[in-house]
């Protein structure tokens, strides 16, 4: 049992690093694309307020499928295995 809070709580504290990394890795990429667009096109928005704007807009999408590519999967992933080995 205390093998698996373990791994419980050192998986937990490596999926927060991941999904932190990755949310910040695709804020900015998605900065630089809001930023090139804006150079393209300006509109009557200043740029900060283009960017921002285009970030809010995008994140609660982005935080749903990180959360389910960075906890719900592996957590499937690794239950699938678990059992699997436990079974046979």
């Amino acid at each position: 049992m205390f093998a698996l809070a373990r791994l419980l709580v050192i998986g937990f504290a490596i999926l927060t690093i991941v999904y932190v990394s990755l949310l910040f890795f695709l804020q900015a990429q998605r900065r630089a694309a809001l930023g090139s667009e804006w150079d393209r096109n300006p509109s009557d928005l200043s740029r900060a307020d283009y960017l921002s704007k285009g970030l809010k807009a995008d994140a609660p999408m982005v935080r749903r499928r990180l959360i389910v590519a960075v906890y719900v999967m592996p957590t499937i992933v690794m239950g699938i295995i678990i059992t699997l080995t436990n079974v046979t």
